[in-house]
């Protein structure tokens, strides 16, 4: 018995004429037309040789990026709210521990509390659903926030009039731990 190679590569003949016909082909120039559209309009494809009458960028890429103007709601008075709310609720807090029940103070105290929560998921909002990376979920989940603070300050009105009261709760709570 003997073994036969059988050829797997068929051998390459006029190997010249091979490499012009494909040298040829890919010479050629290729022609590109525009059918005219259906509804009259001129084709915003632009044929070649033609030019833009303005430039889609406006300016150059060595000109500064422009920011808003100063605002100050939105920068050293709101960092300053922030702060003060979330400094008295250390004196609120405390003041609801060591005093008896107050309907004044459990209503501050409650919307205190709410008003810092709300400012602290606004931040993880902002934080982690930009706008111009979620235009579509960033919206839905502010009103969202909104939503939720509204209910949750009806909620804490309802506790605080027909329920014991925000003081009287933290007193419960603190005696439990």
């Amino acid at each position: 018995m003997s073994a036969r190679l059988l050829p797997s590569v068929t051998p390459l003949k006029n190997l010249k004429t091979l490499t012009q016909t494909r040298l040829l082909r890919c010479s050629q120039k290729a022609t590109f037309k525009t059918a005219p559209t259906s509804s009259g309009f001129a084709s915003p494809v632009l044929k070649a040789g033609q030019t833009v009458d303005g430039s889609y960028v406006k300016g150059t890429i060595n000109d500064p990026t422009t920011f808003p103007p100063p605002n100050k709601a939105h920068g050293s008075i709101h960092w300053t709210f922030e702060r003060s709310v979330a400094a008295s609720l250390i004196p609120l807090t405390t003041a609801a521990l060591v005093s008896s029940q107050n309907p004044i103070l459990d209503g501050v105290l409650g919307v205190v509390l709410v008003a810092h929560s709300h400012m602290g998921f606004d931040q993880i909002v902002i934080d982690y659903l930009p706008k111009r990376k979620f235009a579509i979920i960033n919206p839905i989940a502010k009103w969202s926030l909104r939503a939720l603070t509204c209910g949750v300050l009806v909620g804490v009105y309802q506790f605080n009039t027909h329920d014991i009261g925000m003081s009287l709760i933290m007193n419960i709570l603190a005696a439990q731990y």
